[in-house]
C-alpha cells in the first residue's frame, strides 16, 4: 500500500504543478492580447491614397434582383475602382441590363466585355 499511496501523491502533486501551468500560461496569453494585440494601428494610409480595385463581375442570365445588385457596384464609395462586367455571348439577357446601368452611370469606370470583344 505504501508503494501505491506514494505513487497518488506524486501524481496529485504532477496535477496540481500541471494545473498552476496552464493557468500561468492563460493568464499570460491574455497580458500577451491587451498589451500587443489591441494596438491601434497608427499606419493608416489616409483615403485618397488607397489602391484601385478591380471588380470582375461575370455574368450569366438575369433574376429579379440583377439591376440593383449591380447598381451597389456603381454606387460605391472609393476612391478608385473599375468594373469589368463579363458576360459569354451577345444573346444574354444580362447585356440588356448591363448597358442600361454603363447608361446611367457614365463617370464610373466601367466595361462591358462579350465574350472576347470590348463593348
Amino acid at each position: 500500500m505504501d508503494l501505491l499511496d506514494l505513487a497518488m501523491q506524486g501524481l496529485s502533486v504532477f496535477g496540481f504543478i500541471l494545473f498552476l501551468v496552464l493557468w500561468f500560461m492563460h493568464f499570460m496569453s491574455i497580458i500577451y492580447v491587451r498589451l500587443c494585440l489591441n494596438k491601434k494601428s497608427s499606419d493608416k494610409q489616409p483615403y485618397s491614397k488607397l489602391a484601385g480595385v478591380s471588380l470582375l463581375k461575370p455574368l450569366k442570365g438575369v433574376d429579379s434582383n440583377l439591376i440593383n445588385n449591380l447598381e451597389t457596384f456603381f454606387e460605391l464609395d472609393y476612391p478608385t475602382y473599375e468594373i469589368l462586367l463579363c458576360v459569354q455571348d451577345y444573346d444574354d439577357p444580362a447585356v440588356d441590363v448591363c448597358k442600361k446601368l454603363l447608361g446611367k452611370y457614365p463617370n464610373v469606370d466601367a466595361r462591358l466585355f462579350i465574350g472576347k470583344s470590348l463593348t
